[in-house]
């Protein structure tokens, strides 16, 4: 599946309702200026453009929010709707989804497991 994402930000091209959207359930943080703080929220999907996600925090819409999402970092943008436990975000600048998704990586330790000890059984001789 080809994902086009446009090199410069361009509200017009990236009309909320236009953008392929990916649905998942990804834990992020919301970081809010008019609260000051930040809340845990779930993304139930992203596009390039935005976000959806549920929150127990009421937003109001127009506010400025970032939104900290693993492997793709923190996104400005603002909210362009609310409902009761739910919210949409605007990005500021265009996001890859697909970051979003990709696995974690982990890199192998320097340490090796230990050796596993062989049990040495005695056997019975049967006559």
């Amino acid at each position: 599946m080809k994902h086009d994402l446009p090199t410069e930000m361009d509200f017009d091209a990236l009309a909320l309702r236009g953008n392929r959207r990916d649905s998942m359930f990804l834990k992020a943080v919301a970081h809010v200026a008019r609260l000051d703080g930040q809340f845990d929220i779930v993304i139930r999907n992203l596009s390039a453009g935005g976000m959806l996600a549920d929150s127990k925090v009421e937003f109001a819409v127009g506010e400025n929010v970032a939104v900290e999402i693993a492997r793709i970092g923190k996104i400005p943008g603002q909210v362009a709707w609310v409902q009761p436990g739910r919210f949409g975000v605007r990005f500021d600048v265009a996001v890859d989804p697909r970051d979003a998704m990709r696995p974690v990586t982990v890199r192998p330790t320097t340490k090796r497991a230990p050796r596993a000890v062989p049990v040495v059984r005695r056997a019975r001789v049967i006559r």
